[in-house]
């Protein structure tokens, strides 16, 4: 871990860093063969499920080279683009719209925030503030279904994605109406005043020109829900679906933009994979150490009081989302901590819902936040200006947390109901 540590602080990619890592012990610590290596990182991602990640990432490429976020935004405007500071909670209820599409806040905040940031500034929101709803409002993305993070998370702790997808959904809501509520403070300090009136006859018209963009997340659910077919084959049908809908709805997707597409989708895809492979191997490396053992009975022996383990353990996850990417947490530190949610009779699905939102926060925290680096390019500010007004933020998604943490029907609710 320590040459994992120091290659980070001389700003190597994260998969570089645990792989090192994961090579020094195999070749010199361990008696272990070095063939085990790549035959680890092989049989980590050769998976079924695995396969609804790049499908879902290229199925969000689709539809925003299609033109759905157009169709997004202009909904939101006419369902929430009357209220005070109208154009913030445009931006929120269009990342809860997107991330029905995407799955992920890198992509919601590149899609949203190039969009909606100019907007915001011209309505009377300061640049930096403008970027900092943006990007918060991006990592709605990761918790409504479809969500990347909970397929990771469910093929690391052997849970359902199906269910794992519904555990999300109530939490990604709470964060949109909480940032909403942010944004009317905001709007409030700022002296900014509605300029526009809400209208059925408006709303109406741009919800039939959106259903196009609507219908994609039912496909996708309704499929699963009704077990028509699984998440990864919904992955695919979703990329069918947004096929059909650019080249011959929109008819803004063009097939000479596809080879960029599918380089692009490829390229997120391989970045996700290498990181989970290379995890994977230092994660069975502290399996073979005997570390997950180690950090329960290291906690329980601390105290013995629950809720005090569940704060410490909100704090050791909001730690790690600073400093490593999400995905590579979710692999490294799941099976470390799933003797001790057990041991604390913790619901699987609630602990993971618990779990990737803590490292949720991490997308727009410093260091390694890499929403804060899309914002600052989408945004055209500094990372110290964007960081500066990011903390009420961070505040909101750390009260989110402990909803999550300490409310277990807010995660469970829907699964249970669902009958999962």
């Amino acid at each position: 871990m320590l040459i994992a540590v120091v290659l980070m602080a001389f700003g190597a990619p994260i998969a570089c860093c645990l792989g090192a890592s994961a090579l020094y012990y195999y070749a010199f610590v361990g008696n272990i063969n070095m063939s085990a290596f790549p035959t680890t990182l092989y049989s980590s991602i050769n998976s079924f499920t695995f396969l609804a990640i790049p499908f879902f990432i290229l199925a969000g490429n689709l539809m925003n080279a299609s033109g759905v976020t157009d169709k997004l935004i202009n909904l939101s405007k006419a369902m929430v683009g009357g209220l005070q500071g109208g154009l913030g909670h445009v931006s929120v209820i269009a990342n809860m719209f997107f991330a029905t599409i995407s799955g992920s806040a890198v992509a919601s905040c590149a899609a949203i925030g190039s969009i909606m940031i100019p907007s915001l500034e011209e309505d009377g929101y300061d640049k930096a503030q403008a970027t900092g709803i943006c990007v918060a409002s991006s990592c709605i993305g990761p918790m409504i279904p479809p969500s990347i993070p909970m397929i990771v998370y469910s093929i690391t702790a052997g849970t359902s994605i199906a269910a794992m997808f519904l555990a999300g959904a109530v939490p990604g809501v709470i964060l949109g109406l909480m940032l909403m509520l942010y944004c009317t403070y905001l709007a409030k300090k700022n002296n900014i005043v509605a300029t526009r009136k809400f209208s059925f006859r408006v709303l109406w018209k741009t919800f039939l020109d959106s259903l196009v963009a609507l219908v994609m997340p039912v496909i996708i659910l309704g499929g699963i829900y009704g077990g028509m077919y699984t998440p990864t084959e919904a992955a695919t049908i979703a990329v069918f679906y947004a096929i059909v809908v650019g080249l011959f709805v929109t008819k803004k997707l063009k097939l000479k933009h596809m080879p960029k597409i599918l380089f692009d989708s490829a390229v997120a895809s391989s970045v996700l994979m290498l990181v989970v492979g290379m995890a994977t191997a230092l994660s069975r490396i502290l399996t073979i150490l005997q570390i997950p053992q180690a950090i329960a009975n290291e906690l329980t022996a601390m105290t013995s009081n629950k809720i005090i383990i569940l704060l410490l353990l909100n704090l050791l996850l909001l730690f790690v989302g600073c400093l490593m990417d999400l995905g590579a947490a979710v692999v490294m530190f799941v099976p470390c901590l799933l003797p001790l949610a057990e041991q604390l009779g913790l619901n699987l699905v609630h602990f993971g819902a618990m779990v990737t939102i803590n490292l949720i926060i991490g997308f727009f925290t410093p260091p390694v936040g890499v929403c804060l680096y899309v914002g600052t390019s989408v945004g055209n500010v500094t990372i110290e200006e964007l960081c500066k007004v990011i903390m009420p933020f961070v505040v909101i998604g750390i009260a989110l947390a402990l909803i999550v943490t300490f409310v277990p029907a807010v995660t469970l609710w829907l699964p249970t109901m669902m009958g999962y």
